[in-house]
């Protein structure tokens, strides 16, 4: 006798709200991708070409004296702190890639680049996956975050910090109680500092 194939049962309710969420945070990362990548190009398009301004040459100066002296020792004998451990990630890039614009910059631009997808994760921590897609294209592509990832300054450096100290604070000091996470805060709560004054608001209650 032949037997009747039954239809195949249809998946659990749970596997199939499994596979959905899959899809679409494996899409909202390629478009995180897609949005990292343009942003590479803008940041990264003729940026050893662009010629020193403003306060770049201050920078300059500075990182000079570190690959000469160790310390960044202006010409006028003052030591110039104001960022931190930036200037000698700058150092690093000039002793790798040259003393030139791109090898100044690049530590910049790598922080902006960086920013885009932590806007990402920054947004879908605090709301949803939305939310961060919408964060991490305005970051992409805003003229502001552009100029600053390529200008030879820790702007970039700063903002990517910040908005990590704060991603930081959400999840280890608002989400749950972690005292290693409470450290995590700290170090780069301190580290942030070392940039702009605007660092000491992370200080506020």
């Amino acid at each position: 006798m032949s037997t009747i194939a039954r239809p195949s049962a249809p998946p659990p309710a749970a596997a199939t709200r499994w596979t959905g969420t899959l899809d679409r945070s494996a899409v909202a990362w390629l478009a995180v991708l897609a949005l990292t990548a343009v942003g590479a190009y803008l940041r990264y398009a003729n940026l050893g070409t662009l010629g020193f301004r403003w306060d770049e040459d201050l920078s300059s100066l500075a990182v000079k004296a570190i690959l000469e002296h160790g310390i960044p020792e202006l010409p006028s004998g003052m030591i110039y702190l104001r960022g931190g451990a930036f200037l000698y990630l700058m150092a690093f890039s000039a002793q790798v890639f040259g003393f030139g614009e791109f090898g100044l910059r690049l530590p910049a631009a790598l922080f902006g680049i960086g920013l885009i997808p932590l806007a990402f994760v920054f947004g879908r921590a605090l709301f949803d996956a939305r939310v961060g897609l919408v964060a991490a294209a305005l970051i992409a592509f805003s003229i502001w975050d552009v100029e600053f990832a390529r200008y030879a300054r820790f702007y970039s450096a700063f903002a990517f910090f910040y908005v990590l100290t704060v991603l930081s604070i959400w999840r280890y000091r608002v989400q749950s109680t972690s005292v290693g996470g409470g450290w995590v805060c700290i170090v780069l709560a301190l580290l942030t500092i070392t940039l702009p004054d605007l660092g000491y608001t992370l200080c506020l209650p």
